[in-house]
């Protein structure tokens, strides 16, 4: 038997594994992290250690790298395989339903307004839904499984065109998969899993024009093609797009004299720029004011903690009794330190010997980048901007580091031979899994307070079926944040934050009564229902908040919300318990604003 036939096999060996440790954790959780490890070690070791041998050739590479990723793809799928389980999917599964329903694009989106402003991919879908009459959710595990596969071919090509070496292409594809975002935040339904494939398609095709002199109109078509549908399904995926791009064409412009025409890069950079500054003046401002929120309020908190105004975020801090294995959390510090100690070894490599073309230097400046991204995990509003970076910064580092590490060039220093390098390599994609994805978050198990995909079951996913049954479309509601999801998505209401409407509706929720300013507060959103769930009352949350960052102490809860504060609503005058299914009521308090309190 070759070995692709075996990869194969311990793939789907892995992934087997992967659905005991599902069916385990969803039983009592004994084993279950043992079981997910151990399928992951099927997934991931054998097809590691076949991409650093020497012997496969470039097809058998391609599709090592392809199996890999759509096999790390599976293992969210595997999850929840009928239905959406990651909070993300529920605000995009808002759009598409929108769109489905109005036959427009931008209607507001109340669970994330800037979902409404890139709507490429819900757009896509809904094609697809309309032309196929099939359901959303296999449609959209469709296409994510598609951008998997564009992203893992287009890294691979990408390598293989920078480096010359099928080799070098292969161990760049599986460094990748070790940034921090891979699994499972790039796998589902979001814009982001489907802009970045396109970005990155993008940039090989303009490599390819370039390399072709500009003749090529199909590589110059597919590039400007890419360049033009990132634009209108992500902001930030667009703009790195756009960074990347234009320091590309002034390197070159400045650097690549008397080499092949480079008309291509420049006219690839000037389209990106048009492309993203008309959306902005058309469809897509609200970017600018919410990457100013998420990425300068991170820099901004980083400076803060250096003056020493502000404490630096505990990494792995254990909340609600759940935290990190002491084994999850060296192998996390270790894969950052082995990539830290590979960072001067890689950049050496890349300008040693040889005057580097333009894009080489591209990748340098990004790689630099990387450090600076860890600072930001010591921040509360930086993490998902130094998580969000991963994305990008491991283009680089990975084709940089694996042309340092089995690259044709002599280095200074890289592993003697493959029984060292694959366990390397494996502790970085280990570290990378532990750093992105916390263990509430790997496996399905219990119920637990804010906890993102653990908060959402059936008893949720019901009250919301009732809502969309029994209630008008987009009645204004406060809810938690799990069950305004729910409701939003599935039960096409309007959850009223402070986000969507500058009002502190979960002040209302943590109030210990109804009085005049929280009556302002519902008079002003026009609220009909309120939503509470009693299980807030039972432990503080995992990820930060019961309702929104607005709340009271936002961040920092010690102990429960009060269980009077959400029982206060019985016996009030003017409110009526319309459901009831045990944890979840639901309150019409449409009446509510004419009673003096």
């Amino acid at each position: 038997m070759g070995w692709l036939p075996r990869i194969v096999a311990a793939t789907g060996a892995g992934i087997l594994l992967l659905g005991f440790a599902d069916d385990q954790a969803r039983i009592d959780g004994a084993g279950a992290s043992l079981l997910f490890w151990a399928g992951i070690l099927l997934i991931v070791g054998p097809s590691t250690w076949r991409l650093a041998s020497r012997e496969p050739g470039r097809n058998e590479r391609i599709t090592i790298a392809l199996v890999l990723g759509l096999s790390l793809y599976l293992a969210k799928v595997m999850v929840n395989p009928l239905a959406f389980s990651l909070p993300d999917e529920f605000t995009h599964w808002r759009t598409l339903n929108d769109i489905l329903a109005s036959g427009r694009l931008f209607t507001p989106n109340p669970l994330l307004a800037i979902s409404a402003a890139y709507p490429g991919m819900e757009a896509a879908t809904a094609a697809a839904k309309v032309s196929s009459g099939f359901d959303v959710f296999p449609l959209a595990m469709i296409l994510m499984g598609a951008a998997r596969a564009v992203t893992m071919l287009s890294l691979f090509l990408i390598a293989a065109t920078i480096s010359g070496s099928a080799r070098v292409a292969g161990i760049a594809s599986m460094i990748y998969t070790a940034n921090v975002s891979f699994l499972p935040f790039d796998a589902m339904f979001s814009y982001e899993s489907l802009a970045l494939p396109l970005a990155f398609l993008a940039i090989w095709a303009v490599l390819s024009w370039h390399r072709h002199s500009g003749r090529s109109v199909l590589h110059g078509s597919l590039a400007l093609g890419a360049i033009a549908a990132t634009t209108v399904v992500h902001h930030l995926t667009a703009l790195g797009l756009v960074a990347m791009l234009v320091t590309w064409a002034v390197l070159s412009l400045v650097r690549d004299r008397g080499a092949k025409p480079r008309w291509p890069i420049v006219v690839a950079a000037g389209w990106a720029v048009a492309c993203t500054l008309v959306w902005f003046a058309t469809a897509g401002g609200l970017a600018i004011s919410y990457l100013e929120f998420v990425v300068l309020g991170g820099v901004d908190e980083l400076f803060a903690v250096l003056r020493g105004t502000t404490a630096a975020k505990q990494l792995f801090q254990p909340r609600a009794g759940v935290s990190a294995p002491l084994p999850e959390v060296v192998a996390a510090y270790a894969s950052v330190g082995l990539m830290l100690l590979a960072l001067p070894f890689m950049l050496l490599h890349a300008v040693r010997h040889r005057r580097p073309p333009a894009i080489v230097l591209v990748l340098g400046l990004a790689a630099l980048l990387y450090p600076a991204s860890l600072a930001l995990r010591f921040t509360v509003a930086g993490s998902e901007t130094s998580q969000r970076a991963s994305e990008f910064l491991f283009v680089a580092l990975g084709i940089l580091g694996a042309d340092w590490l089995v690259g044709s060039r002599p280095s200074l220093w890289r592993p003697p031979n493959r029984v060292v390098l694959v366990p390397l390599l494996l502790v970085l994609f280990a570290g990378g899994l532990v750093s992105g994805d916390p263990p509430q978050g790997r496996l399905p198990g219990p119920y637990h307070v804010a906890a993102e995909q653990r908060s959402i079951e059936a008893e949720g996913v019901d009250t919301a079926l009732w809502a969309l049954r029994e209630l008008d479309p987009n009645s204004y509601l406060i809810a938690d944040r799990t069950n305004a999801k729910l409701l939003a998505s599935i039960g096409g209401q309007y959850p009223v934050t402070s986000a969507n409407s500058h009002l502190g509706t979960a002040y209302v929720m943590f109030a210990p009564i109804i009085g005049r300013s929280e009556l302002d507060i519902i008079r002003r959103g026009a609220i009909h229902y309120v939503v509470v769930d009693l299980r807030l009352a039972r432990d503080v949350p995992i990820y930060k908040y019961y309702f929104e960052s607005a709340e009271p102490d936002g961040g920092q809860h010690t102990t429960p919300m009060p269980l009077a504060s959400l029982q206060k609503f019985d016996g009030l005058p003017g409110v009526t318990r319309i459901y009831d299914s045990g944890d979840i009521i639901i309150y019409d308090v449409s009446q509510l604003v004419d009673v003096t309190p």
